[in-house]
């Protein structure tokens, strides 16, 4: 059964609250277990590549993040949650997208460009 924009929404809402509070055990619980993450560097499969991943992330988060987050677009349809944002001067520009599956994410893609 397809999810309905308000659902999708409430979904992305509960995510981003998981990553802004860095609760990463609730973030990667998320993701399905065979879940996969494009990224500029490469595909990151599974629930254990995208804990990770996201650890990373954690550890390195951009300055002002995220206080500094500021969404450009947000669009939900079809399971799917796309989603344009910047942070602050660090991140001018960021975009993802979540293809959901049974309330879990299967498929993410997820780009963004510092600052230089």
């Amino acid at each position: 059964m397809t999810s309905s924009p308000r659902d999708l929404e409430a979904f992305l809402d509960s995510h981003l609250r998981y990553a802004w509070t860095e609760n990463l055990d609730a973030l990667v619980a998320d993701y399905a277990e065979d879940a996969v993450l494009f990224t500029p560097d490469g595909i990151v499969e599974g629930r254990a590549g995208i804990r990770a991943f996201l650890d990373n992330f954690m550890r390195n988060k951009p300055q002002g993040f995220p206080e500094d987050i500021e969404f450009m677009r947000k669009d939900f349809g079809n399971d799917t949650i796309y989603i344009i944002w910047s942070c602050g001067a660090a991140v001018p520009y960021a975009s993802e997208t979540f293809v959901l599956r049974d309330g879990t994410i299967t498929a993410q893609t997820f780009v963004a460009c510092p600052a230089d």
